[in-house]
């Protein structure tokens, strides 16, 4: 395997390499616009990223607090070519912890997770709260929760 480093993304080819694999993993399969793989509120959360020796994007992932004791992850995506080698994980570690660093009244962490991602989740001590919405028609969603 490649080497690789876990960073915040600084750089503006930090942020098109982030960008470009979020929108290649949680959009383009879907046939969704360029642009829609950026929100309002990504200048407000705390982002994670793996780069392989090249800074390409290689794991993604975002937190923000949503309330006085939750925080949310979202817009977690891994490279095909990388998926079940363990960057996912390392992704989602970083940004549990820069939460824990930078939210400290936080209790726990909540995702809505895909459903091809729900046993990825479980594995990583995320519990399964409800059934909840389908995204494009098509991906159904789980509310998911992780006391800390």
């Amino acid at each position: 395997m490649s080497q690789w480093k876990i960073i915040q993304p600084k750089t503006p080819e930090h942020w098109s390499t982030y960008y470009d694999l979020r929108f290649k993993v949680l959009r383009q399969p879907w046939h969704q616009p360029i642009g829609s793989e950026k929100v309002d509120d990504d200048a407000q959360s705390l982002h994670g990223m793996i780069l392989d020796e090249n800074a390409m994007a290689l794991a993604v992932a975002r937190i923000h607090q949503v309330s006085d004791h939750q925080a949310q992850i979202r817009f977690m995506a891994v490279h095909p070519d990388y998926q079940g080698k363990g960057l996912g994980k390392a992704v989602l570690q970083f940004v549990e912890l820069l939460g824990k660093k930078n939210y400290p009244d936080i209790t726990e962490f909540c995702l809505q997770a895909r459903e091809n991602a729900v046993s990825f989740y479980s594995r990583n001590n995320y519990f399964t709260e409800a059934k909840t919405f389908l995204l494009f028609g098509e991906i159904q969603h789980y509310l998911m929760v992780k006391k800390i």
